[in-house]
């Protein structure tokens, strides 16, 4: 099985409009400290410790939820930085039940960019348990949200472009896998220019 090119769990830019500490029935805190918790999440996932990264953004959901809403944007995107790190466990089974749950936040907002990301991670979470066939179209799903996008999205293309060609290496349909890595290596040339090193292609 060939290895996938995943990304790592974005950071939450956020504006506070609040100031002060927001009360709910479970949950007492300041706004203040959702962007410094995200962050600290963030470095956790890029240092390699997942368990603390999927703790601290459990941490995170309700905070966000009460403060921007269950179907916020923001929420959307911690649940989808929860599921990059359930992927980063090994926990599939999670990390999908949690990019479902982003993905329905983002059809309804209709955030084409987030969708993509989105689906490109469900694919990929389907794909390393060996489901080749429930990939392979939320794979192409994400793509074709891409390339429909106003301002081109290089890198989460050149994502899904290797992923496929990385699904079609898996299950030997060679012509397929040539042809998505071609349109990768050619995206590559036209963005770096010429004499550029080329990015690798998975990690």
């Amino acid at each position: 099985m060939m290895k996938l090119s995943l990304r790592m769990p974005v950071l939450l830019l956020v504006f506070l409009f609040t100031s002060g500490f927001v009360v709910a029935t479970e949950i007492a805190f300041d706004p203040q400290e959702i962007p410094p918790l995200n962050e600290r999440a963030l470095l956790a996932h890029q240092q390699g410790d997942y368990r603390q990264a999927a703790r601290l953004y459990q941490q995170l959901l309700p905070m966000v939820a009460q403060h921007f809403g269950e179907q916020s944007r923001e929420r959307a995107l911690i649940l989808s930085s929860l599921a990059d790190t359930q992927l980063s466990l090994r926990q599939y089974l999670q990390a999908e039940e949690y990019y479902q749950a982003a993905l329905v936040i983002l059809q309804a907002i209709a955030d084409g960019r987030g969708q993509a990301i989105v689906l490109n991670g469900l694919a990929a979470s389907l794909y390393l348990r060996r489901q080749y066939g429930k990939a392979e179209p939320l794979f192409k799903q994400a793509l074709e949200l891409l390339e429909q996008l106003p301002a081109p999205d290089v890198q989460n293309r050149l994502l899904v472009l290797d992923n496929l060609a990385s699904l079609y290496k898996t299950i030997r349909r060679n012509n397929l896998a040539e042809e998505y890595q071609s349109r990768a290596n050619l995206l590559r040339q036209v963005t770096q220019g010429p004499g550029q090193p080329a990015d690798s292609q998975s990690r």
